[in-house]
This record gives C-alpha cells, structure tokens and sequence, in this order.
C-alpha cells in the first residue's frame, strides 16, 4: 500500500491520491473474488493484452457493512468453489466520509456507522500463487458516494464492478446500479465489469435526473473482451468483461 503520513486517521481523498487506477465496487458485501478476476495473474492468461491494466487499489461501498468491526487482521473470505482464500494482513481507520443518507434508494435505515471507512491490505492466494491489493470499504448509499464525493472531486475510475448490485450482503436496493452505465465517460472508465441485471428501474432514473448537472453521459458503447459464467461468480447472470470504446 501506498505510505501514509502517521495521522491518526487518514482521509479518503490522501489515501486516494498516489493511484491513477482506482476500480470502485458498489453494493461488494464481503464478495473479495473480484480481485482475482481483475488481477494481472487472471486477465492476462484468460484476456489477453487486450484487457486495460490491472486497478492498483479497489474501493468497496455498501452500506450494510459495518467496516469497524467487519474485517479483523488475520481474518479470511473463501471463493464459493473455496479455490481462492482472501486473508486481512493489515487494517487501518480512516476519518469518515460525509455523505448524505440517501433513503429513498435503499429498503433500510441510515446505521450508527454509516460513514466509516477502512483501509485494507488483502492477501489473495490461490493455487500456491499469492499477491496483495489495498482495498477502501466504506459503509455508505453508493449513489450517495457518487454523487457527494466521486463526482465533487472529480475522482476518474479505470474499472467499475456491477456484480449483484443492491445485492452484497442483505439486498434492500431500489436501484438496479443500471444509472452506472450513464457514469462511464465522466469518471474515465477503461472496463465496466457487469452481471446481466441492468434494466433500468424507477429510482435509476429519478437518480439520473439528480445527477445530470454533476456530469451525465448516454450509455458509453463497447466491446466485450470476456465472460464469467454466472454460477462461478455472480448467479445473476453471465458475467461481462466490457472494454469501453471511445
């Protein structure tokens, strides 16, 4: 991980900064195998060199997950075929965020920890093979993420991950995360990495309407580079590897 100045608790916008390839992953739950799948190990014997670069840190959001207390040191998170062991090597507070509670998108109420964010250091190992990703994971509405930090800070995304949106840890989402789509050209996008439940649902387009003067972009065209099928990761579907086409 990046080195940080010895602060008691860094801020979101200083751990960010050192990285120009930052994947953002809305409504994750403690779904860590997409840092197999983005990982260089992965694209590039399955991909190819066609595939954008691998991030150099993830930011995790979803708002049902109390990051305090969620991902102790030494704690590990299996794949669902148990091929992949994702271990906590190091865990790190950051000063929270602050972000407005959007209610109207979620079936739930705003948490005592709503705001908190982490800095993790995750050791993926897999098949003797074992290497590491700083991983962000903040309890916060992921459209309010977007709209109150994201978009006012000009944050550009290389990867975004659409993989059982609304779904991570006990679902309760009014959006189906379809308005990501809209987001691709303004945050920079390289590869939107999505499952096939992108049907655009009322409040996707009563969220679109509140962001258009932010930034808004027509659905970006592109190619896809790669699947997954839907039972090796998201049982929402096929999982699609889009590589963005300006």
């Amino acid at each position: 991980m990046a080195r940080l100045k010895k602060t008691l608790k860094p801020k979101l916008l200083e751990v960010l900064s050192p990285y120009k390839r930052i994947a953002w992953y809305p409504s994750a739950g403690t779904d860590f195998c997409v840092l197999k799948y983005l990982s260089g190990f992965y694209t590039e014997k399955s991909i190819g060199l066609v595939c954008p670069n691998q991030p150099e840190i993830f930011v995790f959001t979803d708002n049902n997950i109390n990051p305090y207390n969620e991902f102790d040191i030494e704690k590990r998170f299996h794949d669902d075929d148990n091929d992949t062991i994702y271990k906590i090597l190091e865990t790190r507070s950051l000063t929270p965020i602050s972000c407005e509670f959007y209610s109207e998108m979620v079936v739930a109420e705003r948490k005592e920890y709503y705001n908190n964010a982490v800095l993790l250091n995750v050791e993926v190992e897999q098949n003797l093979r074992k290497y590491t990703f700083p991983v962000i994971y903040i309890s916060v509405v992921n459209e309010a993420f977007y709209n109150n930090f994201i978009a006012i800070n000009n944050i550009k995304l290389s990867h975004i991950i659409h993989v059982r949106y609304g779904g991570g840890v006990f679902g309760g989402s009014n959006t189906s995360g379809a308005w990501l789509q809209n987001i691709i050209q303004h945050v920079e996008c390289d590869l939107f990495v999505t499952d096939q439940h992108l049907s655009y649902l009322e409040m996707d387009n009563y969220f679109i309407d509140i962001i258009r003067p932010i930034g808004l972009d027509t659905v970006s065209n592109y190619t896809t580079i790669h699947t997954i099928p839907s039972t090796e990761w998201s049982n929402h579907g096929l999982v699609e590897f889009r590589k963005i086409v300006n």
